[in-house]
């Protein structure tokens, strides 16, 4: 009966031993996946931070004259353009209301 009993005990503890192995291998499975993925989504994260920067950086950079300062120098620039017309003689821009 004692050496059936230790048998028992034995394979039980064989078994546990297997199943404690086999835990600890899942374990480690597991952190490595949750390493990859960490790892990937940081990546993400920073491609997706990065394209975000470059077209903030495009917006800024077309939004940087405030539309007045814009307006001022259309007006400047049609205002010489119409100077060279009339040396030219052309008159003003407005060919056609000039014809008249």
């Amino acid at each position: 009966m004692r050496s059936r009993r230790f048998a028992s005990l034995t394979a039980h503890c064989k078994r546990y031993s297997q199943r404690r192995r086999a835990v600890s291998k899942i374990s480690d499975f597991a952190a490595d996946q949750a390493e990859a993925v960490a790892s990937a989504i940081h990546g993400e994260v920073d491609r997706v931070s990065q394209t975000l920067t470059s077209r903030i950086r495009v917006l800024a950079d077309r939004y940087a004259s405030p539309l007045p300062q814009i307006v001022d120098e259309v007006a400047a620039l049609a205002a010489k353009v119409d100077g060279h017309l009339k040396k030219m003689g052309e008159g003003s821009r407005g060919g056609a209301e000039n014809a008249e």
